[in-house]
């Protein structure tokens, strides 16, 4: 039997998360519709298109002009990681506290991820 060094981690879990694309859609909308700091009007939200490429971020377009002028708005990796969590958690399916959150695209298909270490 081999022995572990004595500087080895605990295991670790991964869980991952893969929406469709018209639950991404609802989770995105819904984001920017509650989202305190920015409340967008359903109706006023023209386009998302996600980046495939680099860091995965959501280019949102206005039909008519934000309160700030702005017609236009980026949502970034942890915008989106704090939609699709929110989504999730409406649907009532419960989601661990901690873990390390990131985006990565599966077959296509953006997936969030949850980094849990084992006790």
């Amino acid at each position: 039997m081999a022995s572990e060094p004595a500087n080895s981690t605990m295991g670790r879990e991964l869980r991952t998360i893969i929406l469709s694309g018209d639950e991404l859609e609802t989770a995105i909308r819904g984001y920017l519709t509650a989202h305190k700091d920015r409340p967008v009007h359903p109706q006023n939200i023209s386009s998302l298109e996600l980046s495939e490429s680099g860091e995965v971020s959501c280019s949102v377009r206005f039909l008519n002009p934000l309160l700030d002028g702005r017609s236009e708005l980026l949502l970034e990796s942890r915008d989106l990681i704090e939609a699709m969590g929110a989504f999730v958690r409406n649907q009532g399916h419960p989601l661990p506290k901690k873990g390390r959150r990131s985006l990565a695209w599966i077959d296509g298909e953006l997936a969030l991820m949850i980094e849990l270490d084992w006790f």
